[in-house]
């Protein structure tokens, strides 16, 4: 009796043994059951948050695209007061304020306006025979680069191409 007792203790042990696993097993496969939906929702949340931040850049970009819009049209609804401030600095022969006042009507690609690209190229010369005035004459190159970008602009000048061709001797 006391084997058969044994044996039944064993075999009760080795059920709860089996049915402990059972429910281990369960257990864990329900635990890595609601990871798995949180792993889920985290994805679906950072999906989520990757549309929403791709929504505001766009809303950014379509608002700077209207403001710059609203830019053009102001300027282009004043272009002849710019103009005429443009040519007052030109005559003056304030090339670095011209050069800035010029910038929007490149900018706007409005260099078909009036005399627009001619005052332009006259700025630029303006501002590079202000500059090789600056430059050592013992600076060779930066010289040369000067007046072969003066000899382009105009290549009617006989002093850009006198110029050019000492800076060439000298290299």
């Amino acid at each position: 009796m006391f084997f058969a007792s044994i044996i039944i203790i064993g075999n009760i042990t080795n059920y709860f043994d089996r049915s402990s696993k059972v429910r281990e097993g369960q257990e864990k496969a329900k635990i890595e059951a609601q990871m798995q939906m949180i792993k889920n929702r985290i994805a679906k949340k950072k999906q989520e948050k990757a549309k929403i931040e791709a929504q505001m850049i766009k809303n950014r970009i379509a608002k700077e695209k209207i403001e710059e819009e609203k830019k053009k049209v102001n300027f282009e609804a004043s272009i002849e007061n710019h103009y005429n401030k443009l040519t007052a600095v030109f005559n003056s022969k304030n090339y670095d304020e011209a050069t800035e006042l010029l910038d929007p009507f490149i900018k706007y690609n409005l260099l078909d306006y009036k005399d627009i690209g001619i005052i332009r190229r006259k700025v630029t010369i303006g501002s590079l025979e202000k500059k090789v005035k600056t430059i050592p004459a013992s600076k060779t190159f930066e010289n040369l680069i000067i007046y072969k970008k003066l000899s382009e602009l105009d290549p009617s000048s006989s002093l850009y191409k006198k110029n050019l061709l000492i800076m060439m001797l000298y290299i």
